[in-house]
């Protein structure tokens, strides 16, 4: 229990601090779309941004992290055009927390139907 309150606690104090620092948001070119496979198994698409940090790292072999994000509207749509401009807007502010923690940010297109 305890190990998870620390856990937490680093999260929100992580999150907090990268956001105070209001870095320029992402455009379009930053993050790269990936279309969906079903070959592959994956039914939609997903975005994903690879900070300078982690891109850059000299250690080719070291194992990184990433951080998956949900898409979350908060509305039933099943125009996944709508869930799809979500995730732009989104994926526009997450290189704060992804530069902050060295992680690199994948958001999929879930559709949300009625």
């Amino acid at each position: 229990m305890r190990s998870i309150t620390f856990v937490i606690i680093f999260a929100l104090s992580a999150a907090l601090t990268a956001y105070s620092q209001t870095p320029t948001p992402l455009t379009e070119k930053d993050y790269i779309r990936i279309d969906a496979n079903s070959k592959a198994g994956f039914a939609y698409p997903y975005y994903l941004y690879v900070p300078p940090e982690v891109r850059n790292d000299p250690d080719k072999k070291k194992v990184q992290t990433i951080f998956v994000a949900p898409n979350n509207t908060g509305k039933l749509d099943d125009d996944l055009a709508v869930q799809e401009a979500d995730v732009k807007k989104r994926m526009s502010t997450s290189n704060a927390v992804a530069s902050f923690l060295k992680v690199a940010v994948l958001m999929p297109v879930f559709p949300r139907p009625q």
